[in-house]
């Protein structure tokens, strides 16, 4: 990761110039298209941003997804009406543009997740986030304090079941199947229609879109973390506010999409 620079957090128009028909774009949700909250199902998209992204997806002939922690149903959720190809739980289930589903199928030990909830319990502010199946999130936003004491919880249960791994995140830690990750789902996409043949672009805020950042510069695109922090990503936004400043400005010379042709459910 490059070191955290405080002095130049990119401003929308000093992003590299792209022309929509040629590029392929991915973002995170929270902390990207909407700020993070204290609980996860406080969480909403701004109207004016899912317009954006409705007029993004028209510009690019459908090469638009999400790559996200959060499960397929809670993405869908969020963008309601939207409906766009999306990799949820880190890459756990994956939506194609073409409607299919694909999901892991490993499920969590019952072991860990009894760990997970005892922890819990002796931890009133703390909670946990069933992803289904195939991962579990163990947020501490309301206890920060106890960071430590929940990383070394993650490992110690890795160790156990080391086909699993522990992500960390903002005031998070996360437990899924070691194999899954944002980079493989972005590199998944990439071999598909619309997005074959396309550079990628990922944008993204936190550790777990590293890989993501990672694997879009590996395939000749463009990684743009938002907000301050180390990252390997070379381009940055300061806020969620200033993606919604650059999707307007991506989408400024973009005809507004045909009725017949939106992208709905």
């Amino acid at each position: 990761m490059t070191p955290e620079n405080h002095e130049d957090l990119n401003q929308p128009d000093s992003l590299p110039a792209l022309r929509l028909s040629d590029t392929a774009f991915f973002f995170d949700i929270d902390g990207t298209l909407a700020e993070i909250c204290a609980r996860p199902e406080d969480t909403s998209i701004p109207l004016t941003r899912l317009s954006l992204l409705r007029l993004l997806f028209h510009g690019c002939d459908g090469a638009v997804g999400i790559i996200s922690g959060r499960r397929l149903a809670d993405i869908d959720g969020l963008l309601a009406p939207l409906l766009l190809p999306a990799a949820g739980v880190h890459g756990g289930e994956r939506r194609r543009a073409d409607g299919t589903v694909h999901r892991s199928e490993v499920s969590l030990p019952v072991e860990l997740c009894l760990r997970l909830k005892y922890w819990v319990s002796q931890h009133p502010d703390a909670f946990l986030e069933a992803k289904g199946n195939t991962a579990v999130a163990l947020h501490y936003r309301q206890c920060p304090q106890f960071e430590p004491e929940a990383a070394r919880l993650a490992l110690a249960l890795i160790e156990d079941y080391p086909q699993w791994a522990a992500q960390q995140g903002k005031c998070v830690v996360e437990i899924k199947p070691e194999n899954v990750n944002k980079g493989r789902a972005l590199r998944a996409f990439m071999t598909e229609t619309p997005f074959q043949g396309r550079t990628p672009v990922f944008v993204g805020d936190d550790l777990t879109d590293e890989q993501g950042f990672d694997a879009a510069q590996a395939l000749g695109g463009i990684a743009i973390k938002i907000g301050a922090g180390p990252t390997c990503a070379r381009h940055r936004l300061a806020s969620v506010d200033a993606v919604g400043e650059w999707l307007s400005c991506l989408t400024s010379f973009a005809d507004p999409p045909c009725a017949d042709k939106a992208v709905s459910r």
